[in-house]
């Protein structure tokens, strides 16, 4: 017999995993609203990301019950934590979707040729900045989204991804120097293209 089969559902009531879920709010709720208050600064937003991991940890009931003590925190956390990444995810691909929004409005927004040209300009600028951060690795993105996105100091990401500061700031320059390197081959990629 396998562990999770010793605790199968029929081993506990609806009533028993209410009561341990409640428990787990009781004990757990504060942290789990910090926790996901690093990542979301409105009050919803972390309430969402709080409920959105009640929902997972309600799934893995029979795991939890053999938890306790740090390793329970430690869990609990970890599901916060995903819940809250996996959101931010979910809203950088909404945010493309914004792009083709501003499309619809672009050219009633120009008044003349100079607007018009300035406007083409920005527009491929923010066009190669998007392309080349989403080709950044996971851990480049979470560090620039930490940084610029969620507008967490040096010392609250060390804290959130369990580094060091020095550790922090090397990342930071890295996935910037990064982001740059793949900017500029977009460009140098759509000029010889224009060319040929």
């Amino acid at each position: 017999m396998k562990l999770r089969d010793h605790f199968s559902k029929s081993d506990f009531s609806v009533e028993d995993n209410r009561e341990f879920v409640n428990n787990i709010y009781v004990n757990y709720s504060k942290l789990m609203f910090k926790c996901a208050h690093h990542f979301f600064e409105k009050k919803e937003d972390a309430e969402d990301i709080v409920q959105l991991s009640f929902i997972k940890i309600n799934k893995n009931l029979n795991k939890i019950r053999q938890l306790n003590g740090n390793s329970l925190a430690s869990y609990i956390v970890s599901i916060v934590k995903h819940t809250a990444i996996d959101q931010i995810r979910r809203n950088q691909r909404d945010r493309q979707d914004v792009f083709s929004d501003f499309d619809e409005n672009f050219e009633d927004s120009l008044t003349d040729e100079t607007d018009i040209e300035e406007a083409l300009v920005d527009r491929l600028t923010e066009s190669r900045l998007k392309r080349a951060l989403l080709k950044l690795s996971d851990e480049h993105q979470e560090i620039l989204e930490a940084k610029y996105l969620l507008d967490m100091n040096d010392a609250e990401i060390a804290e959130e991804m369990n580094i060091k500061r020095g550790t922090v700031r090397s990342r930071l320059s890295r996935a910037r120097q990064k982001a740059l390197e793949i900017y500029l081959q977009e460009m140098k990629d759509e000029e010889e293209n224009r060319l040929s």
